[in-house]
């Protein structure tokens, strides 16, 4: 499990509902793309970027794939890898955070799992994509907010690269700390998950990643979502609830935000799930977790009137004026962010009602819903997912019906070979095919 950066290239003045389309129909097009030439211009560019980012982070290690070590893992040709591979990778040393780089064709993502995020990762990563977007003419797209990243924010959401003052723990906390630390260090720390209504980690993320407008975020947060979810049954671990049914499923609600404007706005989105840990053991394409966050979940929810739920607040009075910024722009950048100041409140008022809403009206009646096995199965075999469709389908004893999602899945996964050749697979080993 990580957290995720995309790297895009959008055109001039492209605004931020733009982008989240070229988002995810550039992830769509990678995930769908039939095998092939390499391009040269691309390949070209890759290398560009890897040899830039190489000679600045000397900690990096990779590049272009090995095709023929890749050639005998898959028991292909070496011809056959260059038209099915086209990713550059590069990672840090092993004994880091872990921090992981792909360059596909069209776009960048940067990967970092969930046992990082210290300071000092937050600057790697903060530097890395300095150099990518100075090089390669990207934007960062944040999917997990959604939202674009101000890099001039810092890593920090100050302005700076310099790490930020820790806040001050609770006492009695330092056991509960070293068992967390030992925890991140374990394959199973997911599953051991400490849930805290006052979960000090929140706190942290606060300080490191946002300052004053983190901070706001949660208080709007608390204000709207904590106590319905509480009544429903919602188990809360820093900004994620989950409520685990008797059936096993797992409902998950999910606040994911980004600090911008050097952390005097920021946005946040409501995120929503369902995660079947028997289902994840039947697959088992992903470690399961009895802890899933909503990135985990087999079907994940965009609650919202048009499926998307997402708000811009801002903290008023933080914003400074910018030193290299003078005279008469100075001035209207002023008056701007007076103005801006004095709508914060209603924009405050108006968000903390929405998600309320957004959460009663059209996750809860979801999750109603999707409440067992089948109907998670039902959702999944409207969904693109037909392959988990097949085996919720076959954990429900419903083989006919497993069988004809199945071929569904065959005739979708007909122009990705490597897909095709999984799903084909295990549709024979279980008597499917």
């Amino acid at each position: 499990m990580s957290y995720t950066l995309l790297l895009l290239r959008v055109p001039p003045g492209a605004l931020e509902d733009d982008v989240e389309k070229i988002a995810l129909s550039t992830e769509e097009a990678e995930r769908t793309r039939a095998p092939g030439p390499l391009d040269p211009e691309k390949e070209h560019r890759k290398r560009a970027l890897v040899d830039a980012l190489l000679a600045e982070c000397p900690e990096l290690q990779g590049g272009e794939p090995d095709y023929a070590e890749l050639a005998r893992g898959e028991n292909i040709t070496e011809e056959q890898a260059r038209h099915e591979f086209h990713w550059w990778t590069l990672g840090g040393p092993e004994e880091g955070a872990g921090i992981e780089i792909t360059l596909y064709d069209d776009y960048v993502s940067i990967d970092m799992p969930s046992r990082a995020g210290t300071d000092q990762d937050w600057k790697d990563v903060w530097r890395y994509l300095e150099i990518l977007v100075s090089k390669g003419g990207f934007v960062v797209w944040d999917p997990q907010g959604p939202g674009l990243v101000d890099l001039a924010a810092g890593p920090f959401g100050d302005g700076t690269g310099s790490e930020r003052p820790q806040a001050a723990k609770p006492r009695g906390t330092r056991k509960k700390q070293r068992a967390e630390r030992a925890a991140d260090d374990d394959a199973d720390a997911d599953d051991r998950e400490v849930e805290d209504e006052d979960n000090p980690d929140v706190e942290r993320e606060d300080v490191r990643r946002g300052g004053e407008i983190a901070k706001l975020i949660n208080r709007i947060v608390d204000d709207a979502i904590a106590e319905p979810l509480a009544a429903a049954g919602f188990k809360r671990s820093g900004r994620t609830w989950r409520r685990t049914l008797d059936n096993g499923l797992v409902h998950v609600v999910d606040v994911q935000w980004s600090p911008r404007a050097r952390g005097v706005e920021g946005s946040f989105a409501l995120g929503a799930g369902v995660y079947s840990r028997e289902l994840a053991e039947s697959i088992a394409l992903y470690k399961p977790t009895s802890s899933p966050k909503e990135y985990d979940c087999q079907v994940r929810l965009r609650p919202g009137a048009h499926g998307r739920a997402s708000w811009q607040v801002r903290v008023p009075g933080i914003a400074t004026p910018d030193p290299d910024v003078t005279g008469f722009l100075a001035r209207v950048f002023g008056w701007l962010d007076r103005r801006a100041d004095g709508k914060a409140g209603d924009q405050q008022v108006k968000a903390t009602r929405e998600l309320r809403e957004v959460l009663e009206r059209h996750a809860f009646p979801a999750f109603e819903r999707l409440s067992t096995l089948r109907g998670l199965r039902d959702e999944l075999a409207r969904s693109p997912d037909l392959f988990w469709a097949a085996h919720a389908s076959l954990l429900l004893a419903e083989r006919e019906e497993a069988k004809q999602l199945l071929e569904r899945a065959l005739k979708k996964a007909s122009q990705n070979p490597e897909f095709s050749r999984m799903v084909r697979d295990w549709g024979s080993r279980q008597g499917l095919l």
